[in-house]
């Protein structure tokens, strides 16, 4: 048993164990069940995540909204697997470390195959051995989530996929304006087409988009999301980017999923989709260690948190 800071508390509400935050840098709360954020109000903003109304909670369920960890395999995975976005997100993950400072907080949260039921679904399909642990981070003006995942193996490799799976506030998607990806070469899951890259430009989502932008390198791939009431600089590490927005009429088919939610939200997704031709996009040698890394920074100020903390 972790001892927790005063900023940390366990609560039991009907929904499962919520871990929630409140420090003079900002107010969250993280599920245990999948490790999942549900809430981030940095100090002196509002609500920046979106969480759906109609979101089922508890044992089996996967939350819809904030930032779902999908986790091993990202959609569907290396084939037509089920559950979608893997087992993570419907499995209760462990508080293992809470700590804060004048600036932060920070707790994570593991989970390893010794947490699993034989019988849990799509264990069958993936029978590794593996250690996952999500840090988050709270400053005055940045959330960072930090998925670390290790092979303890020590003589076959693990084969990953995954995603940061995160679902923005922005008031209403008519007067969104997304900055960074229009222009990159990506793949246009609506249309079935892979789109080469062209003039860079600002991005408006006037219909269901759901877009993987594979970015080349290791290096940080930086999107602006800027709307009514929203304006937030994302920071993927390692990672592709995923844009997404179901819309009106796939809203209208999720049983979870508000008929007018799509209006309110929009996800900028740390993503590890499969390859092109259907292969793991990580394969972690034993005893090696892949990391997933996301920032969201309220606007673009670099020193916004120092700023903040002087008043």
């Amino acid at each position: 048993m972790i001892t927790l800071p005063s900023s940390v508390r366990l609560a039991h509400p009907e929904t499962g164990p919520v871990i929630e935050i409140t420090h003079p840098v900002g107010r969250a709360q993280l599920h245990l069940l999948g490790a999942h954020v549900t809430s981030w109000r940095p100090a002196g903003h509002g609500e920046q995540l979106w969480v759906s109304a109609e979101s089922e909670f508890g044992p089996g369920s996967a939350i819809r909204g904030g930032v779902p960890v999908c986790f091993p395999w990202f959609a569907t995975g290396a084939g037509d697997w089920e559950p979608q976005h893997g087992f993570a997100r419907r499995q209760r993950w462990r508080l293992v470390d809470a700590a804060q400072t004048r600036s932060q907080v920070q707790v994570a949260c593991a989970l390893d195959d010794r947490d699993l039921r034989a019988d849990t679904p799509g264990r069958d399909r993936w029978p590794y051995r593996f250690a996952a642990v999500l840090e988050v981070t709270i400053t005055a003006a940045k959330l960072t989530l930090h998925l670390a995942v290790t092979n303890p193996d020590t003589h076959q490799e693990l084969p990953i996929s995954g995603a940061l799976h995160t679902y923005l506030a922005v008031g209403d998607i008519a007067d969104t304006r997304i900055e960074g990806l229009g222009g990159l070469a990506h793949l246009d899951k609506v249309a079935g087409v892979q789109v080469p890259a062209g003039p860079r430009q600002d991005l408006e989502i006037t219909g269901e988009i759901d877009r993987v932008y594979r970015h080349p390198g290791d290096g940080p791939q930086q999107t602006v999301v800027r709307g009514r009431d929203c304006d937030l600089t994302v920071t993927n590490r390692s990672s592709h980017s995923v844009l997404w927005n179901p819309w009106q009429a796939k809203a209208a088919t999720m049983s979870d999923f508000p008929d007018d939610g799509w209006r309110e939200m929009v996800c900028v997704e740390a993503a590890l989709p499969v390859t092109a031709d259907g292969d793991w996009p990580v394969r972690i040698a034993p005893g090696g260690r892949h990391d997933l890394v996301q920032e969201i920074r309220v606007g673009s100020d670099p020193d916004a948190d120092q700023i903040r903390l002087r008043y």
